[in-house]
């Protein structure tokens, strides 16, 4: 007489396995198509992902996969704190950004500021000249050739428009995770 034994634990366990493995590899594939989704100039257009200054946005995306009793998750995400304002924008007067040790906010133009990564602000930038119209509301630094370096902004607010770089990658990648999660299993054990 033939038996048949049914070793419900180890099938759920390996097949728990087996979808922290494929979540683990969605995780991934998010994780790597939004990094490439930061490889374009900055700044950015309206709707564009973020483009790269400093890079360091670009580094700190990563993903982890969270096993729980009932399900598994992968998150993919940053910890860098302007993240949030850049994936989903920012409600008029929601952000504020606000000058540190000056009247007006100093915002990086010329390549060259967005490539040294030691520079703090304009003020370590020694032969630039501030050419600031009276009473405008804006006013810029420029080199002895003429080239602006820094546009300066008197503003308490300012509003940052949504430039998504994680769902973009998401939505970009919906059927291979279709395709992933989908394969045949092949529980071993």
């Amino acid at each position: 007489m033939a038996r048949a034994k049914w070793h419900d634990r180890r099938f759920v366990r390996g097949f728990a396995d087996e979808m922290q493995r494929r979540m683990n590899q969605v995780g991934a594939l998010l994780e790597g198509e939004a990094k490439r989704g930061l490889s374009g100039p900055s700044p950015s257009g309206r709707g564009q992902p973020p483009g790269v200054m400093s890079g360091a946005l670009r580094r700190s995306i990563t993903h982890e996969v969270e096993r729980r009793k009932q399900h598994i998750v992968a998150r993919v995400g940053t910890n860098i704190e302007y993240a949030r304002h850049l994936e989903f924008g920012s409600p008029a007067g929601g952000v504020t950004i606000k000058p540190v040790k000056a009247k007006a906010l100093a915002i990086p133009i010329h390549p060259r500021t967005r490539t040294q990564t030691r520079v703090k602000g304009p003020r370590e930038f020694r032969n630039l000249t501030l050419i600031w119209p009276k009473g405008a509301m804006t006013g810029r630094l420029v080199d002895a050739k003429g080239e602006t370096w820094y546009l300066l902004v008197k503003r308490s607010n300012i509003f940052i428009e949504a430039r998504p770089f994680l769902r973009p990658a998401l939505d970009k990648n919906r059927a291979a995770i279709r395709r992933i999660i989908r394969q045949p299993f092949r529980i071993r054990g």
